[in-house]
């Protein structure tokens, strides 16, 4: 139908073959480029930074072998304006472990370009010694009710069950609407305070959210109540299958 449309309509035309062009061109830049696995990693960090034809593959293979000059790539990148090639440096980095964390650690006490990526980094591998960090960051971030910048924050610190967490959770819990958070709230509510987070795995039941329902299926603390909202979950034809699939599992137990 729309290539109809565009028949009769130049710009609607025009806009379609730009977009098709666009996505002809980026998976020309996700093929690897003949014979990379001989190039030195001086030679890719070279393709990478001309930002050009071969570079999204060189940044890629940069990221295969888990070289850390990647880290260098992303201080040149990142503090600059969003681009096809920062955006694949922070794909790239999702690859690596906590190798990176000396260098994230940096990242996100410096508060630049890359403290965003340096906070991700920390939520994911950091340790106990980045909870004061952490917890500075997600006090700012539920001062400025600012839901997007506390995600990395409430990540880290339910997976480092950091108890003194739990009151910003508490808040952030009440007052947030952000879809992508309020799973990971509950997560890190039910990791930091587990008999505190039984209310809120109960309500999460009924939330909105499929991936709190999940999550509230999983642990909320089983009652007659429960038991019966797990079975409805469970029996939805319309519901998420992975709400479906907890509920569930969670009724064998």
């Amino acid at each position: 139908m729309i290539e109809a449309w565009a028949a009769r309509q130049p710009r609607v035309a025009d806009a379609l073959a730009r977009q098709r062009e666009a996505g002809r061109a980026a998976r020309r830049a996700m093929v690897p480029a003949p014979g990379k696995d001989a190039q030195s990693e001086a030679e890719l960090l070279d393709l990478a930074r001309r930002r050009g034809e071969g570079s999204i593959a060189a940044i890629f293979e940069l990221g295969r072998r888990r070289t850390l000059a990647l880290l260098d790539l992303a201080e040149e990148l990142l503090p600059q304006r969003p681009s096809r090639f920062g955006g694949a440096v922070c794909r790239a980095l999702r690859e690596y472990g906590p190798e990176t964390l000396p260098r994230a650690r940096m990242w996100a006490a410096q508060r630049g370009g890359c403290a965003d990526m340096g906070l991700r980094i920390l939520a994911r591998y950091g340790t106990r010694q980045d909870i004061p960090l952490l917890m500075d960051e997600l006090n700012a971030a539920v001062a400025r009710r600012d839901w997007a910048d506390a995600a990395s924050p409430i990540e880290g610190l339910g997976r480092l069950r950091a108890g003194e967490a739990v009151p910003l959770l508490k808040t952030a819990w009440t007052e947030s609407t952000y879809a992508y958070l309020r799973p990971r709230i509950l997560t890190a509510l039910t990791r930091t305070a587990p008999h505190t987070a039984e209310s809120y795995t109960v309500e999460g039941l009924w939330d909105c959210e499929e991936g709190v329902r999940a999550e509230a299926a999983r642990t909320a603390p089983l009652t007659d109540e429960t038991s019966l909202r797990l079975r409805r979950l469970h029996n939805d034809d319309a519901e998420d299958p992975g709400v479906r699939a907890a509920a569930g599992a969670r009724m064998m137990t």
